[in-house]
């Protein structure tokens, strides 16, 4: 999709907005720059898909084994670093579903922003609303992610799910929250 016309647009779209959501200058040379970078979709397809999906789950198996050691142990039962490797791996193909269905929609919309936020119920808002913005920050998909690591991860630590849940969630709504403050305290439109 990158590599036609109305993709590179997207990009650029998309690429345009992430600059001015950090209250950053557009003049014709970054402009320029920008059209350059929205010239090689294919890579750019590639380098976000390898860091979104692969690297995620990696860095998050890290992250959550290390944190499940300090649980306390289990008599008997010690998940081991690929077996929390798996279950992230195997959750985040939700990930990869997101992207396969938001590409046709992105196409259609011609823009990256995504499709699939909860921005959808919330049309009739200012778009550089503080609510909007953090709307725009939380994704169907991304909630749903969040509900089927959590399940796998109860499963093999044997804690409750809504710790794990709450823990994942919390965690996400931080990062989208600080996202949307930051675009806010920098005058930009996530």
């Amino acid at each position: 999709m990158l590599e036609t016309e109305t993709g590179e647009l997207a990009l650029l779209d998309h690429l345009e907005r992430t600059v001015a959501a950090f209250g950053r200058p557009i003049d014709e040379a970054r402009y320029a720059a920008l059209q350059d970078m929205s010239g090689d979709g294919a890579a750019y397809a590639v380098v976000t898909s390898l860091a979104s999906v692969p690297l995620l789950a990696v860095g998050l198996s890290a992250t959550v084994f290390v944190w499940g050691q300090t649980l306390g142990k289990t008599p008997g039962l010690t998940p081991t670093y690929g077996q929390v490797l798996a279950v992230a791996s195997h959750a985040s193909v939700i990930l990869a579903l997101r992207q396969v269905i938001a590409a046709p929609l992105t196409y259609m919309r011609e823009t990256m922003t995504s499709p699939l936020t909860l921005n959808l119920f919330l049309a009739a808002a200012d778009e550089g609303s503080p609510m909007a913005r953090f709307a725009a920050m939380i994704d169907v998909f991304t909630i749903w992610w969040i509900a089927v690591l959590a399940i796998g991860m109860s499963v093999l630590y044997r804690r409750p799910v809504a710790r794990f849940a709450t823990a994942f969630a919390g965690a996400y709504l931080l990062l989208a929250t600080a996202a949307a403050l930051i675009a806010a305290i920098s005058g930009g439109v996530v």
